[in-house]
Parts: C-alpha cells; sequence; structure tokens
C-alpha cells in the first residue's frame, strides 16, 4: 500500500477544518467522513460534513467494530469508519482527517509508517480565544472548555510530527502542502 493518512490535530478554532477542506476542494487529498451525535451546524450538510447519527447508532457502530476510534468531546462523539479508511489506504490515496488527540494515537498505532501527525495551532492564546467568540461560543463555555484546550495545545505538540502555526491561512495552507509533497515523495 502507498496511501498515506495525514491526521490534523489541535484545539477547536485552530483552522484544522478550514486547511483540510481547502485540500479537499483542491483534490489535493482524499476526504474521510467521520460520525457525529451533534447536530449539523448551520452550512453541514450530511454525507459530506459529517455521518449525523443518534448516540445510540454511534454507539451500536463502534460495539460492531465500524469504527477505528471515538472520541468525547464537550457532549458529542465523534468517530472515524474503518471500512472508509482502510478502503482509503489499498487504494493509494492521500487521506487527510481532522481528529482529536486519541483518535490520532490510534490512527499512528494502527498505522505507524503510513501516518503523520501534524498539529494546528494558533500562534497565540488570544487569537484562539476570538476565534472561539467568533464562532459563537459563550464566555461561561469557553470558562469551562480552556483548561481542556490549553492542555490539549501542549499534548498535540508532544504528538505531533509537523507543527503548522495558522497565523495568516494562505501561509498555513502552503506549509500543510509542503508537508504532504514531503511525505509523499518519501513514500512513492
Amino acid at each position: 500500500m502507498k496511501g498515506h493518512i495525514f491526521i490534523l490535530i489541535g484545539p477547536s478554532g485552530a483552522g484544522k477544518t478550514t486547511l483540510a477542506n481547502t485540500l479537499h476542494q483542491e483534490g489535493l487529498a482524499h476526504r474521510i467522513v467521520t460520525w457525529t451525535t451533534r447536530s449539523p451546524r448551520p452550512g453541514e450538510a450530511p454525507g459530506r460534513d459529517y455521518i449525523f447519527v443518534t448516540p445510540g447508532q454511534f454507539d451500536a457502530a463502534f460495539h460492531q467494530g465500524d469504527l477505528l476510534e471515538r472520541e468525547y468531546l464537550y457532549g458529542t462523539w465523534y468517530g472515524t469508519p474503518i471500512q472508509a479508511l482502510s478502503d482509503a489506504l489499498h487504494q493509494n490515496h492521500i487521506v487527510l482527517i481532522s481528529m482529536g488527540l486519541q483518535g490520532a494515537r490510534t490512527i499512528k498505532q494502527r498505522w505507524p509508517s503510513q501516518s503523520t501527525i501534524v498539529a494546528v495551532l494558533p500562534p497565540n492564546p488570544e487569537t484562539l480565544y476570538q476565534r472561539l467568540l467568533n464562532r459563537g461560543i459563550s464566555d461561561h463555555d469557553l470558562a469551562v472548555r480552556w483548561p481542556v484546550m490549553q492542555q490539549e495545545v501542549n499534548e498535540a505538540q508532544q504528538l505531533a510530527d509537523y507543527l503548522i502555526i495558522n497565523d495568516a491561512l494562505p501561509r498555513a495552507i502552503a506549509e500543510l502542502k509542503h508537508i504532504i509533497s514531503q511525505q509523499t515523495s518519501k513514500i512513492l
């Protein structure tokens, strides 16, 4: 197999989804649609952004072995369908996926030579805080999430093979393209 998985990790608001969506739209990476138990946000479409399921459906899929991993973040389950990921690797796709730390660890353990972890981080805590406020997250929710997010930033830096500081989107996109090009040239 010559396929490869690039896993974007980092706190909410770092820009992981924006980076992944940009490269998916440019046809530079294959997309795996992950599962979630949360409701769609405005502009999100089922099957395109996530597979939106009930907690019962999610739990059944996990226990049947349909999901490679699962992670519970802020009251919502997220998981990666194992068959879609395995198929993409067997078809020699370059996969770009955004997920939490536990999911990244699971994929790295299962496919160590076929996965690269890229931490996407904001330039500073103030920028991250403002991005989350701009998303409509309340001050109360931010106060609850903030200690967890700070720990996530520290763990992401330790776990990652590469680090992108997303202070300017065009530069972050260029850095991610360079990382993918560099890693895939090693395996082709």
